[in-house]
């Protein structure tokens, strides 16, 4: 039978490689609907896609997908995130997600944290599901290449067509923390190194940062600790992070440079 409605969503023009996605959006309602706010691997090989011409190289789900979340219209006010790769996929078992109140009435925001390490999911700030393959490889991690973000209504079969007539996807804003471009920020041109929890604990002994000024930032821009780095052998507590990206800035004698830090 045909349907009086169609499918929709807008894909992004920009790719990007670990940060952090916050969208605020309030989601649609009715059985058969299903609005889903998700990432592809730019290299995926899409017939008309953006980035097909440039980086189609790999069909899905070998490009890799991040489902940051999505909402079954019969299952109201349930939210889900979901990983696809060629080790699970479709229905795949890489999944978490949880109730919350008034999905569609109220504005929400959710977060994605994706480091090189593990990939993270919150709703208003509740950390629902973390994946973190013990052993990265192809079929399950192909998620260290660049990413582009799409938003979508689908709509399944089960559309009732006497009595739904629209149901809005509302976007209040989308904000990007490309961590690559935030190490990059400062006007020192800085470089830029991984640390991994306990060499940032012993950072000033083992990489002879003294008399050094640092600032630790997250990936919005929020200013964690600050201090100073004497002569004697001192440490930047890393225990009261949460896992996560961070931004170490260091100054000393008039020179800054930025490194990023992993917590896992």
């Amino acid at each position: 039978m045909t349907k009086a409605y169609t499918s929709a969503r807008l894909n992004s023009k920009y790719a990007f490689t670990y940060g952090k996605i916050e969208i605020r959006a309030q989601i649609p309602t009715g059985i058969g609907t299903w609005p889903a706010l998700w990432l592809l691997g730019q290299n995926i090989t899409e017939n008309g896609g953006f980035w097909a011409s440039n980086y189609g190289s790999t069909p899905w789900p070998n490009c890799g997908e991040i489902d940051i979340m999505e909402h079954w219209g019969h299952n109201q006010d349930f939210i889900q995130s979901a990983l696809h790769n060629p080790s699970s996929y479709g229905g795949t078992i890489y999944h978490g997600g949880l109730y919350i109140n008034e999905a569609s009435t109220s504005f929400h925001t959710y977060v994605m944290e994706w480091t090189p390490v593990d990939i993270r999911f919150y709703v208003d700030g509740i950390n629902y599901y973390n994946y973190n393959p013990v052993e990265k490889n192809a079929d399950n991690w192909p998620y260290d290449n660049p990413m582009y973000l799409l938003l979508n209504t689908a709509i399944e079969p089960s559309i009732n067509q006497t009595n739904f007539t629209q149901s809005d996807l509302i976007i209040d804003y989308i904000r990007v923390y490309d961590a690559e471009l935030l190490s990059n920020e400062t006007e020192a041109k800085p470089s830029v190194t991984w640390y991994y929890n306990k060499q940032l604990d012993d950072f000033a002994s083992n990489h002879n940062y003294k008399n050094t000024s640092y600032t630790l930032y997250n990936l919005s821009g929020q200013i964690l600790y600050q201090g100073f780095l004497g002569a004697d052998n001192q440490t930047i507590n890393s225990e009261l992070l949460n896992v996560g990206i961070y931004l170490l800035e260091l100054t000393k004698t008039g020179k800054s440079e930025v490194l990023k830090v992993i917590k896992f």
